[in-house]
Parts: C-alpha cells; sequence; structure tokens
C-alpha cells in the first residue's frame, strides 16, 4: 500500500493528492446526515484519485461558457444611485480558453470617466462544490471581486458577491446575472440593495465581432 501510495503522489505531485483527499472528505461530507465520514487514513490512494479525477474534470458545466470566448464590442452603462445621470462607455472584450479549457479570461479594454481603463475577469466552474466561480480585477482598483454562483439552463448565470465601501468599510452584497440571448450576444446587470430596493447599478452589452 505504501508503495502505491508514493506511486501515486509521483504521478500527480503531492499537492494534487492532498486536494484530493480533501475533494474525498467534501464528497462524503454532502452525504445525507448522519452517515460517518471516513476518516483520511481510511480513505485508499485509488479512492483519494478517483476523487481527484471527478472534481477536475471538464463537463457540460465548463461548455456553457463557451458562449464568451471570443471578440466582443461593448456598451458600459453605470448609474451610481437611483435617480442620477446615467454614465456610458464603450470598449472591447477579448474572451479566451486558459488552462487546458477549464477557465475563461476575459480582457476588457475601454475607458472609464475618461480614463483609460482595462479589467480581467477569469470564471470557471468547481465539480466539487457545484459552483460557477469569477473573479475580477482592473486598473482603477486594487481590490479582486470574487463571486460564485449557478446557472439556469446553460444562459442565465446568477452571482453573489460582496464589496467594501471604501468610506464606511461596510461590506455589501451584490448580485450579477449575466445572461446569454445568442451565439453572438450576451449581457451583465450588477444590482445592489439600496434602503429602497434592489438597484441595479451596471448593466453592459456585448455583442460579437
Amino acid at each position: 500500500m505504501q508503495r502505491r501510495g508514493r506511486a501515486l503522489v509521483s504521478a500527480v505531485g503531492a499537492a494534487g493528492v492532498l486536494a484530493a483527499a480533501f475533494v474525498a472528505g467534501v464528497v462524503v461530507a454532502g452525504s445525507p446526515e448522519g452517515e460517518r465520514m471516513a476518516p483520511p487514513e481510511e480513505v485508499s490512494p485509488e479512492q483519494m484519485m478517483a476523487a481527484w479525477q471527478q472534481a477536475n474534470a471538464k463537463g457540460e458545466h465548463h461548455e456553457h461558457l463557451k458562449a464568451f470566448v471570443g471578440t466582443f464590442d461593448v456598451k458600459v452603462s453605470m448609474q451610481m444611485l437611483p435617480d442620477t445621470d446615467v454614465y456610458e462607455s464603450e470598449g472591447v472584450s477579448e474572451g479566451e480558453w486558459i488552462l487546458d479549457g477549464r477557465f475563461v479570461k476575459s480582457t476588457f479594454r475601454g475607458e472609464s470617466f475618461g480614463m483609460a481603463f482595462e479589467g480581467i475577469s477569469i470564471t470557471g466552474y468547481a465539480n466539487a462544490t457545484g459552483k460557477y466561480q469569477t473573479v475580477w480585477m482592473d486598473s482603477m482598483g486594487n481590490t479582486m471581486q470574487y463571486a460564485e454562483g449557478t446557472c439556469r439552463g446553460g444562459r442565465v448565470f446568477t452571482y453573489t458577491g460582496t464589496e467594501t465601501d471604501p468610506m464606511t468599510r461596510q461590506t455589501h452584497e451584490y448580485r450579477d446575472v449575466m445572461t446569454v440571448h445568442g451565439h453572438d450576444r450576451h449581457t451583465f446587470e450588477r444590482f445592489y440593495q439600496t434602503p429602497g430596493g434592489e438597484h441595479r447599478g451596471i448593466w453592459i452589452e456585448y455583442t460579437r465581432k
């Protein structure tokens, strides 16, 4: 058993096996309440490898992300608060598969409030949690925004995440909705909670070039 364990470590790397042990625990933990979780020492290297492979396999959920691959003209609209002016800008987004087709990296280039602006998002799907995950960073901030969510019908992606108000240091939740209207068009909407109800603060149109 020790030789087989060493062979598996050599095959996938120590980090991979540790990830496998974690995933195996997650899978068991998701079973009906009351079922005993097997201690790590009772999980064989073969079970660890199988869990690792299953958790990291590409599937239909990753296929749903292909709608965001390509080059798109982008029109951005922003309304900071209800009943205020809407600010509009334009740019171009380039989406590409990275890391063996497991994630989509999208790079936006345009302008914001008269200044050059660049943003990058990386989006994927985690089999182990059953959630889509996305992270965003841009040239006008130093905070990475992380959100996770689900997809309905392979076309409507709904994420939730949090932002920290730089003035109050309070954390606020937001809801993002990415809707695929077809091969050549998708839209993005961000909603914030306000005292008067939910407010759509950002909406973006993507049209394939």
